[in-house]
C-alpha cells in the first residue's frame, strides 16, 4: 500500500486543481452578472447514460454497490430531465466555456492528464515502477 502513496497524491492534486478552477469560474461568471438557467437536457441525457452504466456494473460487479449508485443516480437524473422536457433548449450543441483564454487552459490540462495517465498505464503495465 505505501507503493501507492503517488497515486493518492496525484487524485488529490487532481482535486484541488478542479476546485480551484470550479470556484473561478463560478466567481467570474458572478461578477459578469450572468446566470444560467438549468439545463435539463443534459440532465436527461446524464440519465440516459448512467442507468444502463450502473446496471451493466451491478450485473459485472454484484459484491460493490458502485453500480446501484450509479443505477440510482441515472433514474433520478432522467426524471428530473423528462419532468422538465418542455424546458429543454431549442438548439442542443455543445455549451462551451465562454472565455476563450479558460477554454484553452482547460484543454490543454485535460489533455497533458490524458497523456500522463496513458504514459503511466504502459510504464506501470511494463513493470517499470
Amino acid at each position: 500500500m505505501a507503493g501507492n502513496n503517488w497515486i493518492m497524491i496525484a487524485i488529490l492534486v487532481l482535486i484541488v486543481l478542479l476546485g480551484i478552477i470550479a470556484i473561478y469560474a463560478t466567481i467570474s461568471a458572478k461578477k459578469k452578472g450572468k446566470k444560467r438557467k438549468q439545463n435539463y437536457y443534459s440532465l436527461f441525457m446524464m440519465g440516459a447514460i448512467w442507468v444502463p452504466f450502473g446496471a451493466i456494473m451491478m450485473i459485472m460487479f454484484p459484491e460493490t454497490t458502485i453500480g446501484g449508485i450509479f443505477f440510482i443516480l441515472g433514474w433520478i437524473y432522467f426524471v428530473i430531465g423528462i419532468i422538465h422536457k418542455d424546458e429543454w433548449d431549442k438548439k442542443r450543441g455543445p455549451y462551451l466555456i465562454e472565455n476563450p483564454t479558460l477554454r484553452w487552459i482547460t484543454i490543454l490540462i485535460l489533455g497533458l492528464l490524458a497523456l500522463s495517465g496513458m504514459i503511466i498505464y504502459f510504464i506501470v503495465r511494463r513493470g517499470g515502477i
